[in-house]
């Protein structure tokens, strides 16, 4: 590895991306450490910034919540920082920009004993983090995990996530984040993990994509759509199945397509970057391939729209080692063209 990157930022290397879609840019880390990096949560401002926060885990996968921004579209990037740390394992970062400007992050945090809680940090300005504390979303037993949050209209804020080893849910929030519904809406019938979520806004259609273990222990990938954000009574539709796929991660691009970058396993050691598209958040094209690395993972991929309409800066988790999870950097594609079948 290389040293760490001095406080002005590292130059995006010119990396190569091996068996991507045409027209896609080379790709490379956005920071390259000796750390284990993981998950990244990014963020377009409406600037053109990027900010980017992700979670570095230590000796026992224990994590802590860094943060790093580009103010030359991704050319260039900050040391990471931490901005929420603490003995307690805090993870999955999901990063929003509030209707004010200011903005706020919510993550998992492994309080120790069996409880599982979604903690809140706000900023106001990106730099000075304030931890807010555990949510209350209803539950009297806590095991609530990994959320993914969307700014919805207004000040408002849509959350999914999943309990510990259980059915994926919603909650909303109309201040901003500070206080939830405790209704506890289900949207997966059964055990169900990872649910992301993203909002159309021309008919206000939202869709979530989440991955189930199917026999053999491999992982597939289910879509549910709804114009209701507390009805998920629909039934649940097929995004990926048959392979072992996971990390699904839904978004909505200008021409209100809906398009899921997730991870599909390629070899015994190796996981590739793939996405897929709908115009209903149910029915999906073929796959597209977006990475061909067959020694190394590419894990959880999280887009972000480009500016152009039709295309993604993509970031992901990049194995940097022979040895999976010692090792990982956080990668960054700056222009991801979105082939969508007519």
């Amino acid at each position: 590895m290389t040293r760490l990157m001095q406080a002005v930022g590292l130059m995006l290397l010119g990396l190569g991306l091996v068996g991507g879609p045409a027209g896609a840019q080379t790709s490379g880390p956005i920071y390259n450490g000796s750390h284990l990096d993981y998950q990244p949560s990014p963020l377009r401002l409406p600037s053109g910034d990027l900010m980017v926060v992700i979670e570095r885990l230590g000796a026992g996968n224990s994590g802590d919540l860094y943060l790093t921004t580009s103010r030359d579209g991704g050319t260039t990037w900050s040391e990471p920082r931490v901005i929420v740390g603490s003995a307690l394992n805090e993870r999955h970062p999901a990063l929003v920009q509030l209707a004010d400007g200011s903005f706020a992050v919510f993550y998992l945090v492994v309080e120790g004993g069996g409880v599982y809680r979604i903690h809140r940090a706000t900023s106001t300005n990106g730099r000075l983090w304030i931890p807010r504390g555990p949510l209350n979303l209803g539950w009297s037993a806590n095991a609530e995990i990994n959320p993914t949050v969307i700014r919805d209209v207004g000040n408002s804020l849509t959350m999914a996530y999943h309990r510990l080893n259980g059915p994926s849910f919603i909650a909303r929030s109309l201040d901003g984040g500070a206080t939830w519904d405790t209704l506890r809406t289900q949207v997966s019938e059964g055990n169900a993990a990872l649910p992301r979520i993203t909002r159309r806004d021309h008919d206000g259609l939202y869709v979530i994509t989440y991955q189930v273990t199917a026999s053999g222990g491999r992982l597939e990938l289910y879509s549910k759509a709804s114009h209701d954000p507390y009805d998920w009574s629909g039934p649940a539709s097929v995004l990926s199945a048959g392979a072992n796929s996971h990390d699904s991660v839904p978004i909505t691009l200008e021409d209100s397509t809906v398009v899921v970058t997730y991870i599909e396993q390629s070899g015994s050691d190796a996981f590739d970057l793939y996405y897929r598209t709908s115009t209903d958040g149910l029915q999906w094209s073929q796959a597209t391939r977006i990475t061909a690395t067959p020694t190394r993972y590419d894990v959880e991929p999280h887009p972000v729209l480009q500016g152009t309409p039709g295309q993604l800066t993509l970031f992901w988790s990049y194995q940097d080692s022979t040895q999976p999870y010692v090792d990982h950097d956080i990668w960054m594609m700056k222009d991801l063209p979105i082939v969508v079948p007519r």
